[in-house]
């Protein structure tokens, strides 16, 4: 059990605010994250029947707090002595003995007040910090020689973000152990922003570090339009896909704590930290992400709102130029889909039987920012051209591989490279290649790196020039001999300069496939390997060396492409590369095709969520969806390219939800229904949610015949006639309506 009394209802959807309880903000959700350092806020909650959470911030805060103000020393600085201050008026810190004391006093505080879980939300330390004293101190007490300035090579930068890394796993291991000690069943909870994303906004976290903690209980990824929207270079476009990025982020986060008994809580935001966008953008995205979060079947927890009081007591932060209020549709559609958050089952399958593909990623990627050094978009790149094309991708925490036998579930092809970040410990790499082995199909790209030379390496250590080179010898003994780097092409006839490109040729053994792909153009460097003298078919050359290749190894298969992940990012034909070779790497390991689709689908019990990647789609049944509030139960459901749909099976759904000995039934609503009552001539419930929003709800009437008058009464207030309209179903017997909704219970009758 996560959290709750033996028996209760378990606890699904949470939201944070930094205010009291207000009725416009008596949200259909189970839990209330207060936040900030004042714990008197708790009560307000906890009177109105949430459970309280507590969260703060453990990297930030005023900078005229006194903790600040009282220890210099520890604010976040950059080269120059300039304190780091991304948003006016902040300090962001580095997590030492004077702020973990201060973290340590707050949560006290916040226990004590009656908080259920402790959250010190995102652990940030910025990788163009690290020249405060704090961190020099730390410095050499943690490497036992003096400070280097963090930017002064690939090797300061990669020991300045270790280190960054590792003082705050130090702070989580003392703060969540604290907590436990102070009250063993408050849980501690880690609130941050995915590997990808800290990685590409220049931020250190340890991740998985923080995940083998024993006294931290589980992660709320956060995941929202501001960490999607990023823009991203694939096939030399750089553009936004806040879905498909989505998707990514959260999936790390499923993949980290899958099988580790750490619990997940998935964010979505219906707004932005950026102020001033359009209502319409603003749904589009929050639509996008919340289907990318109802894709993780592992993930049945959600944050549905951090701030609700921008999104209902705010007139002047979103809507464009004229800046409104949210409309009211929109409002209703939160309820609607906060509901469905609250009611999806865990577990689920994914409807399109599309290729599973996985790609690996790890905390090193954080490391390896600065010193004008600079991989991310050769990282990124495959995996969002592959979810693009449809491909079931996974994300999965390359630190995880040194576990026994660990790898997500139906993942046929893993992709890697060591460009953007660095295998930790061998016991990564041994991983690896023992899932080769058992019949995993490997396609491993690259290999060349600024950062293979950092001293200490234990690749270097054990021989090897690159942890690609231990990876290679592991998998087939022999390979790295005669390796070769290929920096550019040759000179043009012209005796013009060599570009910084070379050119790839499909070998005449090479499958059918890759034959049609002519003589792309690639980034340098290649790296080229003795393959043929190892054993290896040779699919690709560059001047007619063995640049792509595969090899059988044990039961499994590694394809090996020498040219760097870059490829995908800066051009097309980099994309359809990458496609080509998966497509003959499943073929050589006896998996299925290269299948891909059109449309994401996963199904969840009576619940079918949906997104169009191309054209648009007709989907069959009687379906309510949960982000079309005022549209009654249709047979037929279209989705646009680009669009979205949480569809609610309404036959399902009745059997899983509704008393069906009873006169009628709430098959669904925006908001929380309780208090029903059944007559053979009327039905009546409570419909809960906050002041000033309406609620929509889908009745299912047992006699198959529409109600013949609906009224509501807000507490207080006088009987008003609903309007029902066209919103009887007739082949489902369900009578949709909308009535305005109040914390205390808006009270809906329905007449037959």
């Amino acid at each position: 059990m996560w959290f709750g009394a033996a028996g209760a209802r378990q606890p699904r959807t949470s939201f944070q605010t930094s205010r009291e309880w207000l009725p416009e903000l008596h949200l259909p959700a189970d839990i209330a994250i207060v936040y900030g350092t004042n714990p008197g806020l708790i009560e307000t909650w906890k009177s109105r029947g949430f459970m309280p959470f507590a969260m703060f911030s453990a990297s930030w805060l005023g900078k005229d707090a006194e903790i600040v103000k009282n220890n210099p020393g520890i604010v976040q600085m950059m080269a120059g002595g300039q304190p780091f201050e991304m948003i006016p008026g902040r300090a962001w810190v580095s997590p030492t003995e004077p702020w973990r004391e201060y973290m340590k006093s707050l949560a006290d505080a916040h226990i004590e007040a009656g908080a259920r879980a402790i959250l010190p939300e995102e652990p940030e330390y910025f990788a163009s910090t690290g020249y405060e004293d704090a961190f020099k101190k730390e410095w050499r007490k943690f490497y036992g020689e003096p400070w280097r300035g963090p930017y002064t090579t690939p090797a300061s930068v990669f020991k300045a973000n270790r280190l960054k890394a590792s003082l705050f796993e130090e702070f989580y291991r003392d703060l969540c152990g604290h907590v436990k000690e102070k009250a063993a069943d408050v849980l501690c909870i880690v609130p941050m922003h995915s590997n990808l994303n800290y990685a590409q906004w220049g931020i250190v976290s340890p991740h998985h570090a923080i995940s083998a903690l024993d006294a931290v209980d589980g992660f709320v990824g956060q995941v929202w339009t501001g960490t999607a929207r990023g823009m991203q270079k694939v096939g030399g476009k750089i553009e936004s896909d806040v879905f498909s990025y989505a998707l990514l982020e959260y999936n790390y986060f499923e993949n980290l704590t899958a099988g580790t008994g750490k619990s997940l809580i998935l964010l979505t935001d219906p707004v932005d930290d950026r102020e001033g966008d359009s209502w319409a953008k603003l749904r589009d995205w929050h639509e996008d992400t919340l289907a990318a979060a109802l894709m993780q079947m592992r993930a049945s927890y959600y944050e549905v709102v951090p701030w609700p009081e921008r999104v209902f007591l705010s007139t002047d932060k979103y809507g464009a130029a004229g800046e409104s209020a949210i409309p009211q549709e929109h409002a209703s559609a939160l309820m609607t889909m906060w509901s469905a958050q609250r009611r999806m089952p865990g577990g689920g399958r994914y409807a399109g039987g599309t290729t599973v593909i996985g790609a690996l990623t790890a905390d090193t990627l954080m490391w390896q920012k600065g010193a004008g050094s600079d991989r991310l978009a050769g990282h990124l790149a495959p995996m969002l051209s592959l979810a693009r094309l449809g491909v079931n991708m996974k994300v999965v925490p390359a630190e995880r591989m040194a576990e026994p036998d660990y790898m997500p579930p139906g993942i046929r092809l893993l992709i890697a490279s060591f460009d953007a970040w660095k295998p930790q410990t061998p016991g990564i790499v041994d991983g690896i290649a023992e899932w080769v082995k058992k019949g995993g199909i490997l396609f491993l790209t690259g290999g060349e790196d600024a950062f293979n030379n950092i001293e200490g390496a234990w690749w270097k250590q054990a021989g090897y020039d690159t942890p690609t080179d231990a990876l290679l010898e592991k998998l087939l003994p022999g390979v790295k001999s005669a390796k070769k780097v290929v920096l550019s092409g040759a000179p043009d006839a012209d005796g013009k300069p060599a570009s910084k490109d070379v050119s790839l040729t499909a070998a005449p053994q090479a499958p059918a496939n890759i034959l049609y792909l002519g003589d792309p153009a690639a980034p340098a460097p290649a790296v080229i390997y003795d393959a043929v003298a190892a054993g290896a078919d040779v699919w690709m050359t560059v001047d007619g060396q063995p640049a792509v290749w595969a090899a059988g190894c044990g039961e499994g298969v590694l394809v090996y492409s020498g040219v760097p992940g870059e490829f995908v990012a800066e051009k097309k034909s980099g994309e359809d590369f990458l496609a080509t070779i998966l497509e003959a790497a499943l073929a050589r390991g006896g998996k299925n095709s290269f299948i891909t689709t059109d449309i994401h689908q996963v199904s969840r019990g009576p619940f079918l969520i949906v997104h169009s990647l191309r054209g648009s789609h007709k989907l069959k049944g009687s379906f309510i969806d949960a982000m079309k509030p005022y549209q009654p139960v249709t047979d037929e459901t279209v989705v646009e390219e680009g669009g979205n749909a949480i569809l609610i099976d309404v036959f399902d759904a009745s059997v899983d939800w509704c008393n069906l000995e009873a006169s009628a039934c709430v098959v669904f609503a925006g908001g929380n229904v309780y208090g029903a009552r059944s007559a053979a001539d009327s039905y009546e419930f409570l419909l809960s949610g906050p002041e000033g929003v309406y609620g929509a709800a889908w009745v299912m009437i047992a006699s198959q015949t529409p109600p013949s008058k609906a009224f509501y009464k807000l507490p207080g207030g006088e009987e008003s006639k609903i309007d029902l309209g066209k919103g009887w179903h007739g082949l489902t017997g369900v009578q949709h309506l909308i009535a305005p909704l109040h914390p205390d219970g808006t009270l809906v009758r329905l007449e037959f």
